[in-house]
């Protein structure tokens, strides 16, 4: 009896394999995404901190903080972030003594359920980053 020498690989064998790349698949993108997402909000970070020196380097001269459009920024319905992931706006003023600004996502960055909204306040020289889970590094 002749035996032949197998050269392939069974159906068995492939369809195990698929099922595993599956299963890692399915593991792997969410995990992926929501990387993606964390370290998006870089972008609303750097943009508010450069709003924060920009209105510094303001009332050095001025006697109170400024709008967007009295910093150079943009509008003052706000100005897209340098990547384009977040929209940056000042709220209403809190006074001379400081200002509220925030960072709206837009875009496919709204699926960032937790921080779709992330905030800058400074008040009396205290700065209040909220919420402050977005903010952790």
């Amino acid at each position: 009896m002749h035996r032949y020498k197998q050269n392939a690989f069974t159906l068995i064998e492939l369809m195990v394999v698929v099922a595993i790349i599956g299963i890692l698949a399915a593991i792997a993108f969410p995990s992926y995404s929501s990387f993606i997402l964390r370290s998006h909000r870089t972008d609303a970070y750097v943009s508010l901190s450069k709003l924060l020196q920009t209105q510094e380097k303001y009332r050095a001269n001025n006697t109170s903080y400024g709008t967007i459009s009295q910093l150079g920024l943009g509008a003052d319905s706000g100005y897209l972030s340098e990547n384009g992931y977040y929209r940056i706006t000042l709220l209403p003023s809190i006074g001379s003594n400081g200002f509220v600004a925030q960072a709206t996502a837009q875009g496919a960055q709204t699926k960032d359920s937790e921080c779709k909204v992330i905030e800058l306040m400074l008040n009396n020289a205290n700065t209040i980053q909220t919420p402050s889970k977005c903010w952790a590094k």
